[in-house]
């Protein structure tokens, strides 16, 4: 028999897509499932959506509670399950019709207890898939079928973003450990995700794209960012408090500290559009620097990304949001040694990198990679990571080798399929280089939108 998975959709006011959702749920080929559906006080016509969805489907469980926010709903919902593995779902996302079959193969076959899939975004205005940073760095884990947090405690929380949406959980597991969701409007995952890697025994990657995360529309999570950035600070401090209680803090502190740099950094570009806003944020990074989280207490050499201390520094001292966004841009634009030790932190086993000049590129830009050699693995890191430019992926002749291990690598012939606004070929050698344009050029792609940097351009 195999056994039942619980998938736990929790809604607030999704009528726009929770009936896509839900169709492509109840149309897995994974049979045997709970869907239970939270209806978080819904005031559209959702609840309707899912009673209707009812009569077709016996398997759909409808909870209902009053506004308490998705993290309170999960939590809800997963009191009510009754399956041996469970899926915490958003209500507006897409999925794989064999993402269950995957996931569940995999869990079962390593004895692990959490799968996690690789995924992409969707853009709801323009239409479109693309890929966004890297849910799952596949570069930083052991080249094995699964592997635990204790195998890396220095990368930690630089594995895997902090949502629960692309990974199945074992139902015993979270119990045992009482595994909850905080009660905060955003950034609820992370709070419930981390602490359950770090705890896992065996964590299994799925290689195949099964998750489609929706973005660019009004009610996406990054669109609440202006009005709840304060529940940031509070999942982070109360992340510290719940590391602490469970004996994880020392051990995985030095990757704690560096994710939350990160999540404070990035609030005035993920939202936060107003000035009075930002001086309230850099008034609250104040107030948790002293006391919870001590930012500027560790040295520049022990964050990652060490932009995030100089602007963190920068939050502390001034409440100026324009002249932090310039002082950004100078960083990232005329301080490029700063950056390119970010680089140099991936490649410690390599005697050279290579740094893509991306202040050269025009912002908002979605930028292809033709190779993914030394150069070209750098070049996509790089893109993966940059705040300015979508990666529109990369293309190599020898894709194959490489498709195992990354998501985004195409054969060369799909060149003339894909839509994106330049490619850069990332190759040192001139001579090879122009034979490289040629067959771009002779693909379709018009010369404008190649780029090439010569070698000097290494570091």
């Amino acid at each position: 028999m195999n056994p039942k998975v619980s998938i736990i959709i929790a809604f607030h006011n999704d009528e726009k897509y929770l009936n896509d959702s839900l169709k492509c749920i109840v149309n897995q080929t994974y049979s045997n499932l709970e869907i239970i559906c939270v209806d978080d006080g819904s005031t559209d016509n959702s609840e309707s959506i899912v009673k209707n969805a009812q009569e077709n489907d016996s398997r759909i469980i409808l909870i209902q509670q009053k506004n308490l926010y998705a993290g309170i709903a999960r939590n809800n919902g997963f009191k009510a399950a009754t399956g041996e593995y469970v899926m915490f779902l958003d209500a507006d996302d897409m999925f794989e019709p064999n993402l269950v079959e995957k996931m569940i193969d995999s869990i079962r076959k390593f004895d692990a207890e959490i799968a996690v899939c690789r995924s992409d975004c969707f853009n709801d205005e323009e239409k479109c898939f693309y890929q966004a940073g890297i849910a799952l760095d596949e570069n930083l884990i052991p080249g094995t079928d699964y592997f635990s947090m204790e195998d890396i405690p220095e990368k930690a929380f630089q594995i895997t973003a902090g949502h629960a949406w692309d990974k199945m959980y074992l139902a015993s597991f979270l119990r045992e450990n009482n595994l909850i969701f905080y009660n905060t409007r955003i950034a609820q995952d992370a709070y419930f995700t981390y602490p359950a890697f770090l705890m896992a025994r065996r964590i299994v990657p799925v290689k195949e794209k099964l998750v489609h995360y929706r973005r660019g529309y009004q009610d996406s999570s990054w669109s609440k960012r202006e009005k709840h950035w304060n529940d940031i600070f509070e999942m982070l401090i109360g992340m510290k408090a719940q590391l602490v209680t469970r004996g994880l803090y020392e051990k995985y502190e030095h990757s704690f500290i560096n994710v939350a740099a990160g999540y404070i950094c990035t609030l005035p570009f993920g939202g936060v559009a107003k000035k009075e806003i930002f001086t309230d944020i850099c008034r609250k990074l104040k107030e948790i620097n002293d006391s919870e989280i001590r930012f500027t207490e560790y040295p520049e050499s022990y964050y990652y990304d060490p932009v995030n201390l100089y602007l963190i520094k920068y939050m502390l001292d001034h409440e100026d949001m324009d002249v932090f966004l310039k002082l950004a841009e100078s960083i990232e634009k005329r301080h490029v040694d700063i950056l390119k030790t970010v680089i140099k932190l991936d490649h410690v086993k390599k005697q050279k990198a290579y740094w893509l000049p991306t202040n050269t590129l025009p912002e908002g830009s979605r930028i292809a990679v033709y190779g993914y050699g030394d150069v070209g693995k750098d070049y996509c890191r790089q893109l993966a990571r940059d705040k300015y430019l979508v990666f529109a992926g990369a293309y190599d002749k020898n894709y194959e080798k490489y498709a195992t291990s990354v998501d985004y690598i195409k054969s060369v012939e799909d060149i003339k399929n894909t839509d994106f606004d330049y490619i850069v070929i990332a190759i040192v050698n001139e001579e090879i280089e122009k034979k490289v344009k040629k067959f771009i050029i002779d693909s379709g792609v018009p010369e404008d939108k190649i780029l090439w940097f010569g070698p000097e351009e290494g570091i």
